[in-house]
């Protein structure tokens, strides 16, 4: 028994030599915290994919240099890839991984920091491949044939030449179409576009140097579109003259480059150019149409046509002229004042009116046409103006006239509340007599604020005239019309109104829109002086009445017609 104890001491000798041994080795270990040769890691990894095949790793220390190791696996894998094993001294490593990364897939790094010889423990990260696509922006349509958009490339790709080129992929209609774009543009503009409502839909994608093509973008959508003309109308404002007004939507109304009017006839296949612009700068068109003799009875063709810088819209319509020979347009006006009474004086008042649009005789009625009603007859030189009527007649006659122009409605006592010819209140002949244009003053005569013979037809006028009247018209070759071009509104005859005379009228008008003066009375209203009357006497302020059965040889008349209904069935016929 007592041979084999020698050999206990022995083992238990070994077994204490390697443990002294092993514990020895553990304080020597740069990896274990406890060891007096630990080797503290490296404090941050940063991973950042510069294109498809290169990997950006950062290794950040504790502010001594080192070098590291640096191995690369692909998630999964359990063989490590050592890339570098021992890095040039830094306190912070940069180096770039040159690989071509496969889509999708999750790439691991670890790092060890080597000092001495001595290698330390590995922090590790991840990072998964992903070529992304451009981001679009912004897309709008910029013209009738272009449409443009921005992208900005992913953050890994800025500034970065990897990106061979921006493939842009358009859809329309089933059809497919694909644009290269050098991607440092950063701008694209589609030239070859439909414009009228063709819907297109946009994505990006990237192509790399090697060939690897990005995963494709959120789809965009644009439907073109070419401005339309927003409202349009006709207005005839006399036998000879049409207005044609229209306007644009405002949106895109910069695609448009020209616009080009053109005007025919129901005898004419030939459209005439009336208007053209290039490059307009505003939504709104008010034209003047000037029509010849043989177009008078004819209705007008107007074709609008409005074009980009390939595509073009039209719009074709047609417009009637007059169905009287002698009257013409008086626009209205919302800021019209009426008054003071010139026999007031200083304490006359004045109020403010609003005047709907109306049309007037340009000239007094004429004694050719009295018993006419069916056809006004061309205005000759020897034409004396209707007098010795009574305000009853002329009520009469302007209800008569419906023969002629079947636009009349019919009304009985010539109030203005239907589409035929009537008598002007004293709101609308004052209006057409004194107006003297946007912002400028009222006018005491028709022609401005002086009288003389050479102007019109009055008690001591002179001129060489013998006492009584005048040809309607005598005065127009010298300007004596008024701003709107009416004739004869001052001397020759004094014209009936179709309101009652109140000599308060001006203050008592309880409505600012149309007043027609009282409901009742004993006498009308004339205005506008005669041949028999002094000069003061054809001031447009001053007012005169008489019973409405008077006939007299200094009073005669001329007609209206409220431009509402009449246009709207005029239009519609």
């Amino acid at each position: 028994m007592n041979i084999f104890r020698p050999n206990y001491l022995l083992l238990f000798f070994g077994i204490f030599i390697w443990g002294c041994n092993q514990e020895k080795l553990l304080l020597s270990n740069p990896q274990d915290i406890q060891s007096d040769n630990y080797i503290i890691p490296p404090g941050e990894l940063l991973l950042f994919p510069q294109d498809d095949h290169t990997v950006k790793i950062t290794v950040i220390g504790d502010g001594t240099s080192f070098s590291a190791q640096i191995s690369r696996k692909k998630s999964g894998d359990t063989q490590w890839n050592i890339l570098v094993n021992n890095t040039e001294l830094a306190d912070t490593l940069v180096y770039f991984d040159s690989y071509i990364l496969e889509l999708n897939t999750t790439y691991v790094y670890q790092v060890r920091k080597i000092l001495e010889g001595n290698i330390s423990s590995a922090i590790t990260d991840s990072i998964t491949y992903q070529f992304l696509p451009p981001t679009l922006e912004n897309i709008q349509q910029i013209s009738d044939t272009k449409i443009e958009f921005n992208w900005t490339l992913p953050l890994q790709f800025v500034n970065d030449s990897t990106i061979k080129k921006v493939l842009i992929t358009r859809l329309s209609g089933g059809l497919s179409k694909e644009f290269s774009v050098d991607p440092a543009s950063s701008t694209f503009i589609d030239s070859t576009i439909y414009t009228n409502n063709v819907t297109y839909r946009y994505s990006l994608r990237s192509e790399s140097l090697t060939g690897v093509i990005s995963s494709r973008s959120e789809q965009h959508e644009v439907i073109t579109s070419f401005p339309k003309i927003a409202a349009y109308q006709w207005l005839p404002l006399r036998l000879n003259q049409m207005q044609i007004d229209f306007d644009f939507e405002t949106a895109q109304f910069d695609f448009i480059r020209t616009v080009v009017v053109q005007q025919s006839g129901d005898s004419s296949t030939i459209e005439e150019i009336i208007y053209r612009t290039s490059n307009p700068k505003s939504t709104v068109f008010q034209l003047t149409d000037i029509l010849n003799e043989a177009q008078l009875d004819e209705k007008i063709w107007y074709k609008i046509t409005w074009c980009g810088d390939q595509y073009c819209d039209s719009l074709k319509f047609y417009a009637k002229t007059l169905p009287f020979r002698y009257m013409v347009y008086i626009p209205g006006s919302d800021s019209f004042t009426l008054g003071p009474d010139y026999n007031a004086g200083e304490d006359g008042k004045s109020v403010a009116i609003t005047v709907s649009p109306f049309y007037a005789d340009i000239y007094e009625m004429r004694t050719t046409i009295k018993n006419s009603p069916a056809s006004e007859f061309p205005l000759k030189s020897t034409d004396l103006p209707v007098s010795n009527i009574s305000w009853n007649d002329a009520v009469d006659f302007c209800n008569d006239r419906r023969e002629a122009h079947p636009a009349y409605s019919g009304q009985s006592d010539g109030v203005k509340k239907a589409a035929g010819f009537r008598l002007p209140t004293e709101v609308e002949w004052e209006y057409m007599a004194s107006y003297g244009g946007q912002g400028a003053a009222k006018r005491e005569y028709p022609w401005g604020n002086n009288i003389s013979g050479y102007y019109a037809n009055y008690y001591d006028s002179g001129d060489n005239k013998e006492p009584g009247l005048t040809p309607v018209g005598h005065y127009e070759a010298r300007d004596a019309g008024s701003f709107f071009g009416l004739q004869d509104l001052a001397g020759n005859v004094m014209e009936w109104c179709q309101d009652w005379y109140n000599e308060s009228a001006y203050e008592n008008h309880n409505y600012a829109i149309n007043p027609e003066g009282p409901a009742s009375g004993e006498a009308r209203v004339v205005r506008g002086g005669s041949w028999q009357s002094d000069a003061i006497d054809c001031n447009t302020r001053i007012r005169k009445e008489f019973s409405p059965t008077v006939s007299h040889e200094t009073i005669g008349f001329r007609t209206v017609i409220s431009a509402e209904p009449f246009l709207t069935i005029w239009r519609t016929q």
